[in-house]
């Protein structure tokens, strides 16, 4: 019966199909062109949502900030069980903080995990920056060693020497020898003994 007028009732059912096609293809408010529209399994958004870090400060330009800074590592007096002991206020204060947590406070509680986990943060990165830093010393001290002696000169005297220089990725830079002439005067006089 397709394509057939239904007994005066309107138009066919071919007539009315073409009409919601046409419809549905109109281009308009909260209707995209179809080439434009999302995919399924596309995200609309496929970077996501940029970090943000916090804003780079310089205490010059932040008196106030300078002024706490200054402030928090002032000693003072903490009574700990029955003796008293002295240390940085800030010191004092993150104690504080968490001995509220261990008491089940809640607001003590996530802002000592916001803290441990901000400081965590901020060790990791220090220590990308030192294994970037130490990773590079080592090969450029190890190319001038090796090219000293590849042209039969002496050796260059290269503080610390880069096998002495050990690099953990899980707990970061450790030296095993002098990384200064300070540090290298009594292993010799231990190694002329």
């Amino acid at each position: 019966m397709s394509g057939k007028r239904r007994k005066g009732k309107g138009p066919s059912d071919e007539t009315v199909e073409a009409v919601k096609k046409k419809v549905l293809e109109v281009v308009g408010y909260s209707r995209p062109p179809e080439h434009t529209r999302f995919q399924p399994g596309q995200s609309g958004n496929p970077r996501g949502r940029p970090r943000i870090g916090p804003p780079e400060t310089r205490l010059a330009d932040q008196p106030l900030l300078n002024a706490l800074l200054k402030a928090s590592r002032k000693p003072v007096r903490v009574r700990e069980n029955d003796r008293i002991t002295e240390m940085p206020m800030a010191e004092a204060v993150v104690q504080t903080i968490l001995a509220s947590a261990l008491k089940g406070n809640a607001v003590s509680q996530d802002l000592a995990y916001t803290l441990i986990q901000t400081a965590e943060h901020a060790a990791l990165r220090e220590r990308q920056r030192d294994i970037e830093l130490w990773s590079w010393y080592k090969e450029e001290k190890s190319k001038e060693l090796a090219l000293a002696a590849e042209r039969k000169q002496p050796s260059p005297r290269v503080l610390p020497h880069p096998d002495d220089v050990i690099i953990d990725y899980a707990k970061g830079v450790r030296f095993v020898g002098p990384i200064c002439e300070v540090d290298e005067a009594p292993l010799k006089e231990t190694m002329a003994f």
